[in-house]
């Protein structure tokens, strides 16, 4: 089990002016058999009440003067050359690269379901992700996306479509 406590910003676009800010993200990683791991993770913060961007709302739930979310809940079944994920986490295709046209590492993590087949010269993935719904004129819009990707290895490198 870990815990941190910040009193600064959590990150670049969740800026506040409160004097007080602290949260913290009791996490759990298990694994039963040998290719089945769960994680879960859950952020608790106080209630910020300045934003600094005044665009940014809060997306989990409040109740005296905290709030709350699951930042990771998901379960992982590995093996050779395939892999599911189901649940919540982060969507960094590739690499890990911290910036790309499509996935941030300021993203809020996705419920998603996310396949990989994968061998020594090639990878292909496919991946539903549901961000959260956005509301607009008196509508509420629920949000999906779906996605490939055909990664080819180069040895010193990879090519991705």
């Amino acid at each position: 089990l870990n815990a941190k406590y910040s009193n600064s910003a959590v990150d670049y676009y969740e800026n506040y002016n409160d004097n007080t800010q602290y949260q913290l993200s009791p996490f759990l990683h298990y694994t039963t058999f040998p290719n089945i791991t769960f994680d879960l993770r859950v952020n608790i913060e106080n209630v910020r009440d300045k934003y600094v961007y005044a665009e940014r709302t809060f997306w989990g739930d409040e109740f005296f003067k905290h709030r709350g979310f699951y930042d990771v809940a998901k379960i992982d079944y590995r093996i050779k050359y395939f892999s599911i994920k189901l649940g919540r986490d982060y969507h960094m295709p590739g690499i890990y690269f911290y910036e790309n046209l499509l996935f941030s590492r300021y993203n809020y993590p996705y419920d998603q379901i996310a396949i990989e087949f994968k061998n020594k010269y090639f990878t292909l993935s496919t991946y539903y992700l549901s961000p959260n719904t956005v509301s607009g004129d008196d509508t509420v819009f629920q949000r999906h996306i779906n996605g490939h990707r055909l990664t080819i290895n180069l040895g010193d490198g990879y090519i991705a479509l």
